[in-house]
């Protein structure tokens, strides 16, 4: 989740085109939860493409508790509805 939600910079080839004016700026975006369900369910990434656009199955371990706080990955102002 911290890399999923981490703030991503949009610059050079990606920059963020202004829907008003058409010209292409440095903006940041980032992804945040609004509101959470009683059961979050998510998924996680089995392949990767590598070099060429061939992929690969992800064969790294992946532990998490069976109660996860999602509170550091809020929207700001909002609460986890399992709270």
């Amino acid at each position: 989740l911290k890399s999923f939600t981490k703030i991503e910079v949009l610059d050079g080839a990606n920059k963020y085109k202004c829907s008003s004016c058409g010209c292409k700026t440095r903006a940041t975006k980032c992804f945040s939860l609004h509101r959470t369900p009683y059961v979050l369910q998510l998924h996680l990434k089995r392949f990767e493409t590598q070099w060429g656009g061939h992929s690969a199955k992800i064969s790294r371990h992946i532990s998490f508790p069976m109660t996860l706080s999602v509170e550091e990955f809020m929207s700001k102002g909002e609460e986890s509805t399992a709270s």
